[in-house]
């Protein structure tokens, strides 16, 4: 298994990525304050860096 952090990544590194032999991807970041903020913050990360399944 080959971890990498990235706290300003965008998905269009995940082939240069997976080129490289990564097989886990950690993003980096500190939620916003509040339950609600808190909660979109992750809605939008998952919107950001998981494929919908084909």
């Amino acid at each position: 298994m080959i971890t990498a952090m990235l706290s300003d990544g965008v998905p269009e590194h995940l082939p240069a990525l997976d080129a490289a032999g990564v097989t886990e991807l950690v993003v980096i970041g500190a939620p916003p304050p509040g339950a609600d903020a808190a909660a979109a913050w992750v809605a939008e990360l998952a919107r950001t860096w998981i494929r919908p399944e084909e």
